[in-house]
């Protein structure tokens, strides 16, 4: 089993450095303490669901524990984190990045409804942040999950220090992972452990389903008035036929933006 103290399997340097906000790319860095594994540093497990996502992904709790432990300070001298407190200071952290999002959503509904993403931060693209409080239950990310893996490119979950090892435990090795604690003061500090890479499940056909059928329907090549009597499922499976994934990705953010400007979404900027 690798340790904490092992280089990564790709030889990618830069993944040890780094602390929490020093972040100068997209998505993050990841510091050199308290490494959580990367998606290279061990085989996915052969059982998969559905569409091809691992769950859960066998990192062992104790190896997450003990790599924190002399970082993380004693649970009964932190405030009680909870989802809002924990989401005002995730969107006012990402707000303040130096590659800022162009939107910051709340709330975005996935699948039919099926799953809603917390905070969906709008880059080229749209990453999805799931927030586990310290009272909230870390294993339901695995029916969540299931959906933003396959809505999202890039999903991160962020959870406090009583739920890490679960969560790194259930969590598939592609999500990011960032720590939320709280000191003395009640102000919630958050620190990167793993940076999110793209997401082997991502379905173009099920992230259409977070369109709406206008916004389907602009999607289509052939603006016959036939298209308009097929339902939003046919749609999805027609754009996602003609149109690769990166291009799906980047629409359906356009889109997302859109709504955000021309709609008033419950959005936080």
């Amino acid at each position: 089993m690798q340790t904490d103290r092992a280089r990564p399997a790709n030889g990618c340097e830069h993944q040890r450095r780094g602390t929490a906000f020093g972040i100068s790319n997209d998505e993050g860095h990841v510091g050199a303490k308290g490494r959580l594994p990367h998606a290279n540093d061990r085989q996915r497990p052969k059982g998969q669901t559905p569409a091809g996502s691992a769950w859960p992904h066998p990192i062992s709790p104790r190896m997450i524990t003990d790599a924190l432990r002399p970082q993380v300070p004693a649970l009964a001298t932190m405030a009680q984190l909870s989802d809002k407190s924990i989401r005002a200071t995730l969107i006012s952290h990402l707000r303040g990045r130096s590659a800022v999002p162009r939107a910051v959503l709340e709330e975005v509904r996935v699948h039919n409804g099926n799953a809603i993403a917390d905070v969906v931060a709008i880059h080229r693209s749209a990453h999805c942040y799931e927030i586990k409080g310290q009272t909230d239950t870390v294993a339901r990310i695995l029916r969540q999950g299931a959906f933003y893996d396959q809505a999202f490119e890039r999903i991160t979950l962020v959870t406090t220090d009583n739920h890490v090892a679960q969560a790194a435990a259930l969590a598939p090795c592609h999500w990011g992972m960032i720590l939320a604690t709280s000191d003395a003061s009640d102000c919630v500090k958050l620190r990167y452990l793993r940076k999110a890479t793209v997401s082997p499940s991502f379905n173009k056909q099920v992230a259409l389903l977070t369109l709406w059928k206008s916004e389907l329907l602009a999607m289509c090549s052939d603006r016959d008035k036939k298209l308009e009597r097929l339902n939003r499922a046919n749609l999805s499976e027609l754009v996602a036929q003609t149109n690769a994934a990166r291009d799906v990705s980047e629409r359906i953010a356009e889109f997302l933006l859109a709504r955000h400007c021309n709609n008033g979404w419950s959005v936080a900027m």
